[in-house]
């Protein structure tokens, strides 16, 4: 019997070792057809045979629920198993799915993690500086719009590492506005109504405020009820329509949305906005007792004050804009 030469073995172990395991290739045909069921199915079976890519995609899917009952220990163990293998989107969500010390920092760091060419569920953002933003156990079609907009967060506010950009925040909210994700089109809004990092433009602000209102998004309703109230923006006064609007401020209680401010004014104004007993919500219960035009329009103003940065408090109507 005929044997083959060791380097011969050489050869066909490194093929075998960049082939697809069995399963793998079919998990993601499924996939990409919505039958999450199916690529549960064939990822398990690649992933018991040590399929890197399959371990990963497996423990996505437990966790985010598609094709198996959402099962957060499976998903760590799955996730786990791949990060043994250096995978790098693994072994950033465990570093990230907790509060980050100095061990796990120092473990990640001590990996040696490779990016891989394979499908997974990993979204991917090429940032303005060229490099790669990855969210593992994320997908462009779920959660790309929110995702895109707490970029745009991010670039706003310069936070987390991020430049403090405004022209890149309004690219990114752009982006997730054009999703119909309500967030980002009411900051988009803000940032048109204020002319930061795009041209000033009320008739498009106006627009984005109203598609973000439409979706149920309390701070653009408030917004549209101040128009309303001071019939700017190109809309006519109706203290009817604004009392309507700015009577959506209840939400804020249970809303995480908070409108970036400069300066000082930050930590004051997230703590009014997210405290139920706070000043807005007792402007809010004011409002309720009010049987007047002159009350509604006296509890719109003080609300509007309240949303504007303290360099815009004493200008004239005509030059105030909405905050």
């Amino acid at each position: 019997m005929r044997v083959a030469p060791p380097l011969c073995v050489f050869a066909l172990l490194a093929i075998s070792s960049t082939c697809s395991y069995g399963g793998f290739d079919e998990g993601v045909a499924a996939y990409r057809a919505g039958n999450y069921q199916a690529a549960f199915k064939e990822w398990s079976v690649a992933a018991q045979q040590g399929d890197v890519d399959a371990q990963y995609n497996l423990g996505c899917l437990y966790l985010r629920g598609e094709g198996v009952a959402e099962n957060g220990a499976w998903a760590l163990e799955w996730l786990q198993r791949a990060a043994d293998q250096g995978d790098l989107d693994a072994s950033t969500w465990l570093l990230l799915s907790k509060p980050i010390t100095e061990d796990p920092r120092k473990q990640f760091f001590s990996r040696k993690n490779s990016p891989t060419d394979k499908f997974r569920l990993t979204f991917v953002a090429t940032l303005s500086d060229g490099n790669l933003h990855r969210r593992p156990c994320k997908t462009d079609a779920s959660d790309g719009a929110e995702i895109e907009s707490n970029l745009g967060l991010l670039y706003e506010n310069g936070i987390a590492g991020f430049p403090q950009d405004d022209t890149q925040a309004a690219e990114w909210y752009r982006r997730a506005s054009e999703r119909d994700f309500a967030d980002a089109q009411t900051r988009l809004a803000f940032l048109y109504a204020q002319g930061r990092g795009v041209e000033k433009n009320q008739v498009e602000a106006a627009r984005l405020f109203r598609r973000a209102a439409e979706q149920g998004n309390a701070f653009a309703q408030h917004a549209l009820g101040i128009m309303y109230a001071t019939g700017s923006f190109g809309y006519n006064k109706d203290l009817v329509a604004a009392y309507v609007l700015v009577s959506s401020l209840d939400k804020l209680r249970k809303h995480d949305f908070v409108q970036p401010d400069r300066g000082e004014a930050v930590g004051k104004m997230q703590a009014r906005r997210r405290n139920p007993q706070g000043l807005l919500w007792q402007r809010r219960k004011s409002m309720i007792r009010s049987t007047s035009c002159r009350q509604v329009r006296s509890t719109i103003a003080r609300a509007r004050l309240a949303y504007q940065p303290r360099d815009q408090r004493h200008r004239t109507p005509n030059d105030q804009q909405p905050e």
